[in-house]
């Protein structure tokens, strides 16, 4: 399903401009849904796996966020490692390293946001309606001398 570019408004009866608008929210609604989800059925697996208790009491951890964030930071060192030796995964040996080590990245990301209630899914759908909306982030302006190249 591809995102309702916002900036593609062309003159429309009004009908339409609000039928554009509905589908765009609706969007917005599921896939932010969608993400909220996920974040729910990684972190209860977390839980269950005993990452947020210790393993000799089972009384429940206080998780530094620090360690937490370097250790998602961890997992993208290891897929930047996987590509640079075109490696396959050692557990999931028909997948790239690169593809497996993204994914454990994304999984540390939304089990940190189901401890910490962050409403991710909302977060992403709302800083990518944002984005759509920079100048910067146009491939005109990218191009000018002084934008972003990447």
């Amino acid at each position: 399903m591809e995102i309702v570019d916002e900036l593609d408004v062309k003159p429309r009866p009004i009908y339409l401009r609000k039928q554009k608008e509905q589908f765009k929210a609706f969007q917005e609604r599921f896939f932010g849904e969608s993400i909220t989800r996920l974040v729910e059925l990684l972190h209860d697996g977390a839980k269950k796996a005993g990452w947020w208790n210790d393993v000799e009491t089972g009384a429940p951890l206080e998780r530094n966020k620090g360690e937490l964030i370097a250790l998602m930071h961890s997992e993208l060192s290891e897929a930047l490692e996987g590509i640079r030796k075109d490696a396959q995964d050692d557990h999931l040996p028909h997948r790239k390293s690169e593809e497996v080590e993204l994914a454990d990245c994304i999984i540390r990301i939304l089990d940190y946001c189901g401890a910490h209630n962050l409403d991710i899914g909302g977060a992403v759908m709302e800083k990518f309606s944002y984005n759509m909306t920079r100048q910067d982030h146009k491939p005109g302006n990218r191009a000018k001398d002084g934008g972003k190249k990447f």
